[in-house]
């Protein structure tokens, strides 16, 4: 796409990267302690030998602002969670300096309209114009993915962390309304294991046996995903949000919480509930595995929601961007 990326690092974490682009010639990042090595030493090291026209930072780490302050900067925004729920992480702010980077920012990349909105409602100083690069999905989800011989016959499924505003207790609630003692299954693929709390409802709920956790793997996870009855979606906010995508992606049905993102995102391909709606969950639930036309006929328009978001149409955007900058600078 005209665009030769030059990294400052030579150890990552991400998987993708260490086994799908070779040419970098990256090592994994190992150990306990060597994330915070490798991070001191990626700050004080010398910028002398790196040569670019643009510095891209994909996360705010402080300092690194600074670092890096004689390129022209951009930032890439992914949600304004923190902001928006008070969170706070073990060091303060659970985003670190992201306020001085997008402030900071020549060129401001933003995964969604919602997030460009919602940082425009918090920041009190005006930015580069947000340029939207939607993330993409994975080429294996698909309705013809490979189906783990573990999984039961009638699932439901959901993927990821579960705490907070990602409300899993909508969607236990919501199960049990609609499937209490039946032949039906709630698998739950990562997340961790099942908190207290968690169990606790399920055994109220009266679901103890219905429901299971799994650390599904990313091979299996299309799979899981193309032979679920439907994925639940509860969280009631995002920057963007990969599983109902995904979902559709793969010729299932996504049950999502209406929020300004999932809106934008699903568009009309999605069946939508009223956030902790746990009743109106359990009704879309019910038509779910029953193939009602209300949640099968937007299998094919989801399918074609999913296409747009690919990550060749995140790589075109992205490129597009900084070409924009070069020729206006």
């Amino acid at each position: 796409l005209g665009i030769e990326p030059v990294l400052p690092f030579r150890k990552s974490y991400n998987r993708a990267i260490l086994e799908d682009i070779p040419e970098l010639n990256l090592k994994q990042i190992d150990g306990w302690g060597q994330p915070y090595r490798e991070l001191f030493s990626s700050l004080v090291s010398s910028t002398s030998a790196i040569s670019g026209d643009i510095v891209h930072s994909t996360f705010y780490t402080p300092g690194f602002d600074w670092k890096y302050r004689a390129w022209p900067s951009a930032t890439t925004l992914y949600d304004m969670i923190p902001e928006r729920l008070g969170a706070r992480g073990r060091f303060g702010n659970a985003h670190l300096a992201k306020k001085t980077f997008i402030k900071n920012a020549d060129l401001l990349f933003s995964i969604s309209e919602t997030s460009s909105a919602d940082m425009q409602d918090f920041y009190d100083f005006k930015t580069a114009p947000p340029i939207t690069t939607y993330l993409g999905v994975g080429a294996e989800f698909s309705p013809g993915a490979a189906v783990p011989g573990w999984l039961p016959d009638r699932y439901f499924l959901y993927v990821g962390q579960r705490d907070g505003y990602k409300d899993i207790t909508t969607a236990y609630k919501a199960f049990a309304h609609a499937f209490e003692g039946q032949q039906v299954s709630f698998i739950l693929a990562g997340g961790g294991p099942l908190k207290e709390y968690e169990q606790s409802l399920i055994a109220e709920l009266g679901i103890t046996a219905q429901v299971s956790q799994h650390m599904i793997s990313s091979e299996e996870l299309p799979g899981a995903s193309a032979r679920a009855q439907a994925l639940i979606f509860t969280s009631n906010f995002e920057g963007f949000g990969f599983p109902p995508i995904e979902a559709m992606a793969s010729g299932t049905p996504s049950l999502v919480a209406q929020t300004e993102i999932s809106e934008e995102v699903c568009a009309q391909s999605s069946t939508f509930f009223e956030v902790k709606n746990y009743i109106e969950l359990a009704e879309k639930l019910q038509l779910s595995i029953e193939k009602d036309i209300s949640v099968t006929s937007l299998i094919p328009s989801g399918l074609e929601r999913a296409a747009f978001f690919s990550w060749e149409n995140c790589a075109k955007a992205t490129a597009a961007g900084y070409i924009s900058y070069f020729d206006a600078h």
